[in-house]
């Protein structure tokens, strides 16, 4: 990592899962995911177009936000008006649920009260986690 290696000052990257913050951590200097549209992802390959974002490594705090100050200036363009809403999949995930925890998630889905749409279908992109193995998904007690 060039940053902290003393080779750079300040790194951009990206971020969907902890890419910034958990790699920074790692070699004890400073990453900073910000919000997913406040810095430009064009030129970026997406992983995941909903939880994406560009952000800032550094040795510092302040480094860091002064690379987000810059990389975060100017016109971002047009943000289209997105209706609030969630889909829970039908066709995975939801199988031999625990009696319990079926019910606290009913519970739990009270958006629909809330101006959020709720819409209960398959979703054709989880059809092939089906095909891998249960024990990839499964924690080994200790």
């Amino acid at each position: 990592m060039s940053v902290a290696r003393g080779i750079a000052d300040i790194a951009i990257g990206t971020d969907t899962g902890g890419s910034l913050k958990i790699t920074a951590a790692f070699n004890g200097i400073v990453g900073f995911k910000p919000s997913q549209d406040s810095v430009s992802r064009i030129g970026c390959k997406p992983l995941s177009r909903s939880l994406d974002s560009v952000g800032p490594m550094a040795h510092s705090v302040a480094a860091c936000a002064l690379a987000y100050d810059i990389l975060s200036g100017g016109s971002q363009g047009e943000k289209p008006e997105l209706e609030p809403g969630l889909i829970i999949p039908t066709n995975y995930g939801m199988d031999d649920l625990d009696p319990a925890v079926a019910t606290g998630f009913r519970r739990a889905v009270i958006l629909k009260s809330t101006g959020f749409s709720v819409e209960e279908k398959p979703l054709a992109a989880l059809e092939e986690f089906k095909a891998l193995p249960i024990w990839r998904f499964k924690h080994k007690e200790i």
